[in-house]
């Protein structure tokens, strides 16, 4: 009995090593597997780089708030330019209404000027049209009397060194 015993203890340690055994060989494989995952993961980020490269990130609510503000401050900066345009407008736009109402001031003078000059150049006008075809007649009858009256010379010869009453005529 004491043999059959001790056989059943040899057995079962038998057997236990087989186990072990065993069980090692599916670790070592299990070992392997993991190692040709860990090969074939070694391009992949880790946690950790994620980690690092999520908290260089900006959250969309922080790009929000800072365009937001850009925006604001272009906005207050355009509408304080723009007032300044209205200001320097208006300003303008009193200057040349002053300019306008002086010079349609000056404007109305110089018609009225221009009126009385008119009304006194008109009968200075007249007069002379008048005066003009009296000379026009006048020297028309002077020419026709100077013809009538005045000697012709048909040939005039003039010799170098004689006086006019030298001259002879022919």
């Amino acid at each position: 009995m004491i043999k059959n015993l001790r056989q059943k203890e040899l057995t079962l340690k038998f057997l236990m090593i087989q186990t072990l055994i065993w069980i090692y060989q599916v670790l070592l494989s299990f070992k392997s597997t993991l190692m040709k995952k860990k090969f074939s993961l070694r391009d992949v980020p880790t946690k950790d780089d994620l980690v690092d490269i999520t908290k260089d990130l900006v959250k969309t609510s922080d790009l929000e708030n800072l365009v937001t503000g850009i925006v604001k401050e272009l906005f207050y900066k355009f509408e304080s330019s723009l007032e300044t345009m209205k200001d320097k407008i208006s300003k303008i736009e009193k200057e040349m209404e002053e300019k306008v109402d002086t010079l349609s001031i000056e404007n109305e003078h110089l018609n009225k000027r221009l009126d009385a000059v008119s009304s006194h150049i008109s009968p200075i006008k007249t007069d002379l049209a008048e005066k003009a075809k009296v000379a026009n007649l006048s020297s028309n009858y002077n020419e026709q009397y100077s013809r009538k009256t005045i000697p012709r010379c048909l040939t005039f010869q003039e010799e170098i060194n004689k006086t006019f009453a030298r001259i002879s005529f022919k």
